[in-house]
């Protein structure tokens, strides 16, 4: 997984000339990441929007290295309303999805 960071000046959500590349990086392995949204943007007032209609995003990052030590290997990240992150614990016991 890889993931980029920009100001996206047209909102089109892609890196277009002349627009500023923030950060880049990728996920190391073993390390295994998924979304719920193949993207975020995230206006000037802090919040996480849907760039067609404008409303709050929610989204959900699970991260987990597939090992049993120790058994609690995930992390769910949870984004509601646009800016509330919470994060939990889910049953793992080793695996990854």
């Amino acid at each position: 997984m890889r993931w980029i960071s920009f100001v996206d000046a047209n909102r089109n959500g892609t890196v277009d000339g002349g627009e500023t590349l923030l950060r880049s990086s990728s996920v190391k392995t073993p390390l295994q990441v998924t979304s719920t949204n193949q993207a975020l943007t995230f206006r000037a007032d802090g919040m996480a929007r849907n760039n067609a209609s404008g409303a709050l995003v929610e989204n959900t990052f699970n991260v987990c290295i597939p090992t049993s030590r120790p058994a609690q290997n995930k992390r769910s990240v949870t984004l509601a309303g646009g800016s509330r992150v919470a994060v939990t614990t889910p049953a793992g016991n080793g695996a990854c999805p």
